[in-house]
């Protein structure tokens, strides 16, 4: 707790001077309330869930590692299954920061997952499934849970204009793996393609004003 002799208040702040008059504040000693309490990350039995994946990771990554290594002519596969290990739990810990807003966590996960999927294919000498199946099949999968997340959670557009415009736009994506021949297979990403321009209609046709409205405010239109 702090004091202003010359406005002879009390001040609780972390700052030096006062809020009033900016005289200096003199010290009272004793901690200073918290305006807001610090919640735990995690209840007790999701933090004992959290501390078994640990274990269940160490145990996993030490044994995966033992056996290649007395079998090691059989080739470093060892080395996948610790990549997949620290991309899981990348995912879950994005997830764990995101998981108060589920649009933000699914916007992240999607993201995250289709990078991760490009990686893991490049990695493995690229044969092209992430950009034919799995990225397409993501961005349709998102669309669609972000527009039940919407509708059951009814969730204004005021809240919801960055995620769903996010994740719209990220739909548009495949284009570019279609043009430039990335893609083997083009139907996933012709579908996923005409899904985000049918989802983005709907937004501008069915929630048109309040749609626009947000647009102009955001953006400064």
């Amino acid at each position: 707790m702090k004091y202003c002799d010359s406005c002879r208040v009390q001040v609780e702040s972390g700052g030096l001077r006062c809020p009033l008059c900016h005289n200096r504040l003199r010290d009272l000693g004793g901690q200073e309330p918290l305006a807001f309490p610090r919640l735990p990350l995690l209840n007790p039995k999701q933090s004992f869930l959290y501390r078994l994946l640990q274990f269940l990771t160490i145990v996993v990554a030490a044994v995966s590692v033992a056996i290649n290594f007395a079998l090691h002519e059989s080739g470093w596969w060892s080395l996948f299954i610790l990549a997949g290990l620290g991309c899981g739990w990348l995912c879950l810990l994005v997830f764990i920061r995101k998981r108060h807003n589920p649009l933000k966590a699914l916007s992240w996960q999607v993201l995250l997952g289709s990078l991760l999927c490009v990686a893991w294919d490049f990695g493995t000498g690229w044969r092209g499934w992430s950009v034919d199946f799995v990225v397409p099949s993501l961005l349709v999968t998102a669309m669609a849970t972000t527009l039940v997340l919407v509708l059951a959670l009814h969730i204004p557009i005021e809240e919801s204009f960055i995620y769903v415009c996010t994740i719209a736009v990220l739909g548009l994506l495949p284009v570019i793996s279609i043009l430039t021949g990335l893609c083997g297979i083009i139907y996933p990403s012709l579908v996923c393609v005409v899904v985000s321009i049918i989802y983005l209609a709907a937004l501008f046709t069915l929630q048109g004003a309040p749609f626009r409205s947000e647009l102009r405010r955001r953006f400064h239109l």
